[in-house]
């Protein structure tokens, strides 16, 4: 939840550079958009952003952002408490969206660029327009993650959405963990 004003910024920007590069699809700004109380409003919808059932095909991920002030593009390498409870948290929310999403980790720190974070597996899933390489991949928990600069991302959605190729919500599952359920007497 974002806690201050910043991390609510971080998230408008987030999502009106995702309806600039949905623009060929004509992405308005009512159909992408900050989710109130940053993804704490019971009635929202997992992640930071709520993206419209009209545009998923060509935007289908569950979005978390996080603007940390110290964060840096090479924090993953050797990652801290705070970046694995990011990805966790990532992948919760997945669990929690629609079929087919993929868990999307958008990052920033006060001297960096942002940055888009993504399962390797998903990422492979996506069937890009034109393929591009990832910046960094690194492993945590298990899963090989693929970290890219976010205009890179966003120049490979909107090449996607300019062919008119939306991606296929049938061609990723997502590995639903069993949740554990509490007996209440």
């Amino acid at each position: 939840m974002a806690k201050n004003p910043k991390g609510s910024t971080f998230e408008n920007q987030t999502a009106k550079d995702v309806i600039a590069a949905l623009a060929p699809q004509n992405a308005q700004r009512d159909e992408i958009f900050r989710t109130p109380l940053s993804g704490g409003h019971p009635y929202a919808p997992s992640g930071d952003l709520i993206v419209a059932d009209r545009l998923r095909p060509w935007f289908p991920f569950t979005v978390e952002c996080k603007n940390w002030k110290s964060w840096k593009a090479g924090s993953f390498w050797n990652p801290r408490k705070q970046d694995i409870s990011w990805l966790n948290q990532t992948m919760r929310e997945c669990e929690d969206g629609p079929d087919g999403n993929r868990p999307l980790l958008v990052c920033k720190g006060n001297l960096t660029g942002s940055f888009a974070i993504i399962p390797k597996r998903a990422f492979d899933s996506l069937q890009w327009a034109t393929p591009f390489v990832p910046r960094f991949l690194f492993k945590v928990g298990g899963r090989v993650w693929v970290q890219i600069a976010w205009e890179d991302f966003l120049i490979a959605l909107g090449q996607r959405a300019t062919a008119n190729k939306p991606f296929s919500l049938d061609c990723y599952k997502f590995e639903r963990k069993p949740r554990k359920r509490r007996l209440r007497f």
